[in-house]
């Protein structure tokens, strides 16, 4: 499971449900709020904030600006698939 993080907004729980491994959830997700293919975390990894925004799972940091693709790639191809293509970067 990923590390446990404080931030509530429906990008981060996109996120969350990305590292989770369940594509399903994440394509119903993207379905909902297609907004979610391009949106940008507001905040990320900082030294003060540097374990809040680890993901133990997939062993990557979310960076302030990162896309939820960034964080895909890590570990979801199906996923990061999915989101090249509503985004329209491929």
């Amino acid at each position: 499971m990923p590390t446990c993080h404080t931030q509530a907004e429906p990008f981060r729980a996109f996120v969350e449900v990305i590292v989770s491994g369940d594509s399903e959830a994440a394509i119903r997700l993207l379905n909902a709020s297609p907004h979610l293919a391009k949106e940008r975390a507001a905040r990320g990894a900082i030294r003060q904030a540097s374990k809040e925004n680890f993901f133990d799972r997939i062993k990557h940091y979310i960076n302030e600006g990162d896309t939820a693709l960034h964080v895909a790639a890590a570990n979801q191809t199906r996923i990061a698939e999915e989101l090249i293509s509503r985004a329209g970067w491929g």
